[in-house]
């Protein structure tokens, strides 16, 4: 959230699991700020005039409480908060919150995240244009191979990138890895083969491209297409997605409803990304599905297409998992903002 000082920020923090004082608060920041009274009386009230907190009781017992909680700060430590075991964890969101799909176009601040972002939108498409066609071929394959090997990974896939590469190129199978695993890679090869043959018809998301997407991705891995008629579960978290076709398909309908409101291609891309993993709409194969299906809206709109190269799978995971249940799309946001940078950096030069 744009505007708010460090010192605002650990108010917030303070008061997420519990709400306190004035003298508490006060003593919590006194290890990290040479703060006064009024500077404190002063963050308070703006922050209850933002709406972040409000009053709560009269006279000495009155306390200072959470009433939203800013999902763009960095409000949690990520090593702390899975340190607590999961039925543990004091959580917001242990069901599908609908809410969340009105507010996505205010994950990104258009100053801060977005504006070197668009420039190097403008640089990449003159890069593809002045590269002959063989050179954007062989680029693409490299990135095709890297992003196969880590989405997959991702999902658990012990498939290395030497193999992945191999397998990819000389479709020559890995004889270290299972048949699940040769074809979960071969199935992101066919899946972004596909998105190239059809790149005009990525430009915004659309329910028949998302249930193609997976279909693909899914090919000969036992796993039914089609939205979930049941619930599911996700392992390392209580919270639970929608657990009937009919509520997932108004869940995607006011997802598809809402991006025809958004111009930016790359906010579509990367809401894409996070409410196709939160909605969960598939029996399996959701998260893989969210990051090709993202990619090609950055693809079919000249932006960058992320690899997740270096992306840590469990510092992935983690990133989701507590956008599931604290709302707080921080992590997720870095995460995907510096994969954008990596592919500046080391893809199409």
């Amino acid at each position: 959230m744009k505007g708010l000082s460090s010192r605002q920020i650990k108010i917030i923090k303070l008061l997420v699991n519990s709400d306190k004082n004035r003298l508490e608060i006060g003593g919590s920041l006194v290890n990290d700020y040479d703060v006064s009274k009024v500077t404190l009386i002063r963050d308070l009230n703006e922050l209850i005039k933002l709406g972040f907190i409000k009053l709560v009781g009269t006279g000495p017992s009155t306390t200072y409480s959470l009433l939203k909680t800013p999902t763009t700060l960095p409000l949690f430590d990520l090593n702390e908060y899975f340190q607590v075991d999961v039925d543990n964890r004091n959580i917001l969101g242990e069901k599908f919150n609908f809410d969340l799909i009105s507010s996505l176009d205010s994950f990104f601040d258009k100053d801060n995240d977005l504006d070197e972002i668009e420039k190097s939108r403008v640089r990449f498409k003159d890069l593809i244009n002045n590269k002959n066609s063989l050179e954007v071929k062989k680029e693409l394959e490299r990135f095709i191979i890297e992003l196969s090997w880590k989405s997959s990974k991702i999902e658990g896939n012990t498939y290395t990138l030497l193999d992945t590469e191999n397998l990819i190129k000389n479709n020559i199978k890995s004889d270290k890895n299972t048949v699940d695993e040769t074809q979960m890679i071969l199935n992101h090869k066919y899946a972004f083969d596909y998105i190239l043959k059809n790149l005009k018809d990525f430009k915004t998301f659309s329910q028949k491209n998302l249930k193609e997407i997976h279909s693909i991705l899914v090919k000969d891995l036992n796993i039914k297409t089609d939205y979930r008629e049941h619930g599911a579960g996700i392992t390392g978290t209580k919270y639970l997605p929608l657990d009937n076709k009919y509520q997932i398909e108004d869940a995607i309908n006011q997802l598809e409803t809402r991006f025809k409101q958004i111009d930016s291609p790359l906010i579509q891309a990367f809401s894409t990304l996070v409410f196709v993993s939160y909605i969960q709409p598939f029996a399996d194969g959701n998260k893989r599905t969210a990051r090709i299906f993202s990619n090609a809206i950055l693809l079919a709109n000249s932006y960058y297409p992320l690899s997740y190269r270096s992306v840590d799978e469990i510092e992935y995971k983690k990133a989701l998992i507590i956008f599931y249940e604290q709302f707080n799309i921080y992590f997720f946001k870095k995460m995907f903002l510096d994969q954008y940078q990596f592919s500046v950096d080391n893809y199409f030069k």
